[in-house]
Protein backbone atom coordinates (compact mmCIF):
# COMPACT_ATOMS: atom_id res chain seq x y z
CA UNK A 1 0.00 0.00 0.00
CA UNK A 2 3.03 2.29 0.02
CA UNK A 3 2.90 4.62 -2.98
CA UNK A 4 6.69 4.99 -2.94
CA UNK A 5 7.03 1.50 -4.38
CA UNK A 6 5.60 2.72 -7.69
CA UNK A 7 7.56 5.96 -7.96
CA UNK A 8 10.49 6.31 -10.33
CA UNK A 9 12.27 8.62 -7.89
CA UNK A 10 11.97 9.64 -4.25
CA UNK A 11 11.69 13.09 -2.79
CA UNK A 12 14.37 14.24 -0.31
CA UNK A 13 11.96 14.00 2.62
CA UNK A 14 11.01 10.47 1.58
CA UNK A 15 14.66 9.44 1.42
CA UNK A 16 15.25 10.94 4.88
CA UNK A 17 12.26 9.03 6.25
CA UNK A 18 13.54 5.74 4.83
CA UNK A 19 17.01 6.36 6.28
CA UNK A 20 15.58 7.00 9.72
CA UNK A 21 13.60 3.77 9.57
CA UNK A 22 16.63 1.84 8.39
CA UNK A 23 18.84 3.20 11.17
CA UNK A 24 16.20 2.34 13.75
CA UNK A 25 15.95 -1.18 12.34
CA UNK A 26 19.73 -1.66 12.38
CA UNK A 27 20.04 -0.40 15.94
CA UNK A 28 17.34 -2.82 17.06
CA UNK A 29 18.99 -5.71 15.21
CA UNK A 30 22.36 -4.96 16.82
CA UNK A 31 21.10 -6.37 20.11
CA UNK A 32 20.19 -9.69 18.48
CA UNK A 33 22.94 -12.25 18.93
CA UNK A 34 23.37 -15.66 17.39
CA UNK A 35 22.92 -18.71 19.64
CA UNK A 36 26.01 -20.03 21.35
CA UNK A 37 25.95 -23.17 19.19
CA UNK A 38 26.21 -21.08 16.01
CA UNK A 39 29.02 -18.94 17.44
CA UNK A 40 30.91 -22.08 18.48
CA UNK A 41 30.43 -23.63 15.03
CA UNK A 42 31.82 -20.53 13.33
CA UNK A 43 34.79 -20.53 15.67
CA UNK A 44 35.41 -24.22 15.02
CA UNK A 45 35.35 -23.61 11.26
CA UNK A 46 38.50 -21.54 11.67
CA UNK A 47 39.76 -18.83 9.39
CA UNK A 48 38.31 -18.82 5.87
CA UNK A 49 40.41 -20.33 3.11
CA UNK A 50 41.93 -18.11 0.43
CA UNK A 51 42.52 -18.81 -3.22
CA UNK A 52 45.97 -20.17 -3.93
CA UNK A 53 48.16 -18.76 -6.72
CA UNK A 54 48.79 -20.54 -10.00
CA UNK A 55 51.29 -23.39 -10.08
CA UNK A 56 49.36 -26.00 -8.10
CA UNK A 57 48.40 -29.34 -9.58
CA UNK A 58 44.80 -29.86 -10.62
CA UNK A 59 43.22 -32.37 -8.19
CA UNK A 60 41.33 -33.97 -11.10
CA UNK A 61 43.94 -34.49 -13.83
CA UNK A 62 47.09 -33.90 -11.69
CA UNK A 63 48.48 -31.52 -14.30
CA UNK A 64 49.83 -28.10 -13.38
CA UNK A 65 47.40 -25.18 -13.38
CA UNK A 66 49.72 -22.77 -15.15
CA UNK A 67 47.38 -19.76 -15.17
CA UNK A 68 44.30 -18.67 -13.30
CA UNK A 69 42.57 -17.83 -16.57
CA UNK A 70 40.59 -20.89 -17.57
CA UNK A 71 40.59 -22.32 -14.05
CA UNK A 72 38.18 -22.52 -11.15
CA UNK A 73 38.70 -22.48 -7.42
CA UNK A 74 37.43 -24.78 -4.68
CA UNK A 75 35.55 -22.74 -2.09
CA UNK A 76 36.55 -25.15 0.65
CA UNK A 77 40.34 -25.30 0.40
CA UNK A 78 41.25 -22.67 -2.21
CA UNK A 79 42.93 -25.11 -4.61
CA UNK A 80 42.78 -24.36 -8.33
CA UNK A 81 41.52 -26.79 -10.96
CA UNK A 82 41.06 -26.63 -14.71
CA UNK A 83 37.63 -25.50 -15.81
CA UNK A 84 37.65 -28.12 -18.58
CA UNK A 85 38.35 -30.86 -16.03
CA UNK A 86 35.51 -29.64 -13.83
CA UNK A 87 33.07 -29.59 -16.75
CA UNK A 88 34.04 -33.12 -17.84
CA UNK A 89 33.76 -34.41 -14.29
CA UNK A 90 30.31 -32.88 -13.87
CA UNK A 91 29.21 -34.30 -17.23
CA UNK A 92 30.40 -37.78 -16.21
CA UNK A 93 28.56 -37.50 -12.88
CA UNK A 94 25.38 -36.45 -14.70
CA UNK A 95 25.62 -39.45 -17.04
CA UNK A 96 26.15 -41.93 -14.20
CA UNK A 97 23.34 -40.54 -12.04
CA UNK A 98 20.94 -39.67 -14.85
CA UNK A 99 20.55 -36.07 -13.66
CA UNK A 100 22.60 -33.01 -12.85
CA UNK A 101 24.71 -34.09 -9.89
CA UNK A 102 27.00 -32.04 -7.69
CA UNK A 103 30.65 -33.06 -7.49
CA UNK A 104 32.97 -32.49 -4.57
CA UNK A 105 36.61 -31.50 -4.30
CA UNK A 106 38.90 -34.56 -4.20
CA UNK A 107 40.97 -32.88 -1.48
CA UNK A 108 38.54 -31.34 1.02
CA UNK A 109 35.22 -32.86 -0.20
CA UNK A 110 33.60 -29.43 -0.44
CA UNK A 111 31.00 -29.09 -3.17
CA UNK A 112 32.45 -27.61 -6.36
CA UNK A 113 30.36 -24.86 -7.88
CA UNK A 114 29.73 -25.24 -11.63
CA UNK A 115 31.55 -22.83 -13.95
CA UNK A 116 29.60 -19.72 -14.94
CA UNK A 117 27.33 -20.21 -17.94
CA UNK A 118 28.88 -19.14 -21.22
CA UNK A 119 32.43 -18.94 -19.85
CA UNK A 120 35.08 -19.96 -22.34
CA UNK A 121 38.26 -21.89 -21.57
CA UNK A 122 40.25 -18.64 -21.24
CA UNK A 123 37.72 -16.72 -19.16
CA UNK A 124 39.03 -15.08 -16.02
CA UNK A 125 37.95 -16.58 -12.73
CA UNK A 126 35.67 -14.61 -10.45
CA UNK A 127 37.88 -15.07 -7.36
CA UNK A 128 41.23 -13.30 -7.04
CA UNK A 129 44.34 -14.78 -5.46
CA UNK A 130 44.30 -14.33 -1.70
CA UNK A 131 40.61 -13.46 -1.62
CA UNK A 132 38.91 -15.01 1.44
CA UNK A 133 36.36 -17.64 0.52
CA UNK A 134 32.96 -17.73 2.23
CA UNK A 135 32.59 -20.21 5.05
CA UNK A 136 29.52 -22.40 5.28
CA UNK A 137 27.94 -23.63 8.49
CA UNK A 138 25.03 -26.06 8.52
CA UNK A 139 22.57 -24.14 10.70
CA UNK A 140 19.97 -26.91 10.43
CA UNK A 141 22.33 -29.24 12.31
CA UNK A 142 22.49 -26.69 15.13
CA UNK A 143 18.73 -26.19 15.39
CA UNK A 144 16.96 -27.76 18.35
CA UNK A 145 13.93 -28.49 16.19
CA UNK A 146 15.99 -30.44 13.66
CA UNK A 147 17.77 -32.39 16.39
CA UNK A 148 14.53 -33.96 17.57
CA UNK A 149 13.91 -37.20 15.67
CA UNK A 150 10.65 -37.11 13.75
CA UNK A 151 9.03 -40.02 11.98
CA UNK A 152 7.01 -39.95 8.81
CA UNK A 153 3.86 -40.61 10.82
CA UNK A 154 4.50 -37.53 12.98
CA UNK A 155 5.48 -35.25 10.12
CA UNK A 156 2.95 -36.32 7.48
CA UNK A 157 0.19 -38.36 9.17
CA UNK A 158 -2.12 -38.44 6.14
CA UNK A 159 0.67 -39.58 3.84
CA UNK A 160 1.70 -42.23 6.36
CA UNK A 161 -1.87 -43.58 6.56
CA UNK A 162 -2.11 -43.68 2.77
CA UNK A 163 1.16 -45.63 2.54
CA UNK A 164 -0.02 -48.06 5.21
CA UNK A 165 -3.29 -48.68 3.36
CA UNK A 166 -1.45 -49.29 0.11
CA UNK A 167 0.90 -51.71 1.87
CA UNK A 168 -2.04 -53.63 3.36
CA UNK A 169 -3.77 -53.86 -0.02
CA UNK A 170 -0.55 -55.07 -1.65
CA UNK A 171 0.00 -57.67 1.09
CA UNK A 172 -3.57 -58.95 0.76
CA UNK A 173 -3.19 -59.18 -3.01
CA UNK A 174 0.05 -61.11 -2.67
CA UNK A 175 -1.56 -63.51 -0.20
CA UNK A 176 -4.49 -64.14 -2.56
CA UNK A 177 -2.10 -64.78 -5.44
CA UNK A 178 -0.18 -67.34 -3.38
CA UNK A 179 -3.42 -69.13 -2.50
CA UNK A 180 -4.54 -69.26 -6.13
CA UNK A 181 -1.14 -70.57 -7.22
CA UNK A 182 -1.26 -73.30 -4.58
CA UNK A 183 -4.73 -74.40 -5.70
CA UNK A 184 -3.66 -74.48 -9.33
CA UNK A 185 -0.58 -76.58 -8.51
CA UNK A 186 -2.64 -79.10 -6.52
CA UNK A 187 -4.81 -79.91 -9.56
CA UNK A 188 -8.39 -81.25 -9.53
CA UNK A 189 -9.69 -83.31 -6.58
CA UNK A 190 -9.76 -87.17 -6.46
CA UNK A 191 -12.33 -88.90 -8.75
CA UNK A 192 -14.18 -92.21 -8.25
CA UNK A 193 -12.39 -95.23 -9.77
CA UNK A 194 -13.63 -96.61 -13.07
CA UNK A 195 -15.76 -99.80 -12.81
CA UNK A 196 -13.99 -103.12 -13.36
CA UNK A 197 -15.04 -105.72 -15.93
CA UNK A 198 -16.75 -107.95 -13.35
CA UNK A 199 -18.82 -105.14 -11.91
CA UNK A 200 -19.79 -104.02 -15.39
CA UNK A 201 -20.94 -107.58 -16.31
CA UNK A 202 -22.97 -107.90 -13.12
CA UNK A 203 -24.65 -104.59 -13.74
CA UNK A 204 -25.56 -105.66 -17.28
CA UNK A 205 -27.01 -109.03 -16.15
CA UNK A 206 -29.38 -107.41 -13.72
CA UNK A 207 -30.47 -108.73 -10.32
CA UNK A 208 -30.15 -112.44 -9.69
CA UNK A 209 -33.43 -114.42 -9.70
CA UNK A 210 -34.52 -116.20 -6.55
CA UNK A 211 -34.84 -120.02 -6.19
Amino acid sequence: DDHRLWQRALLPREVADLRERLEAHLSAAADVQAPEAVVAALAAAGAPAVRRPAGDTCPICFDVVAALAGSECCRGCGRNLHRECLEQWQAAAAVSSGAAAAVSCPLCRAELAPPPAGSGPAASSRIAVGQPLPRRVNLAALSEMHRQPSTLEETYPETYQWIERRAQIAAQGAQDSVGQSANAAAGPGPTSPAPTDSSATAAAAGPASGP
